[in-house]
């Protein structure tokens, strides 16, 4: 999967779901996202470096869940 950390518009930065590791946008500054895991708004975790390329604006060749291990 290969992916821009940040959305067309700029207003959202790709993040990590803490209850099932699915990977989606959220606002910048905020820590609550809509997940297909459950209905409510989960906390959601930055994106490790081990998932980026070297300029840290791509999620590369990454998983569509990361392991809830990975997540800080």
């Amino acid at each position: 999967m290969i992916r821009n950390l940040y959305s067309r518009d700029g207003y959202s930065i790709l993040t990590a779901c803490r209850n099932c590791g699915r990977v989606g946008y959220c606002e910048q500054h905020g820590t609550t996202a809509p997940c297909k895991c459950t209905n409510e708004l989960t906390e959601r975790a930055e994106i490790p470096q081990r998932y980026l390329c070297g300029m840290a604006c791509i999620y590369y060749r990454g998983p569509a869940r990361i392991p809830l291990t990975h997540l800080d």
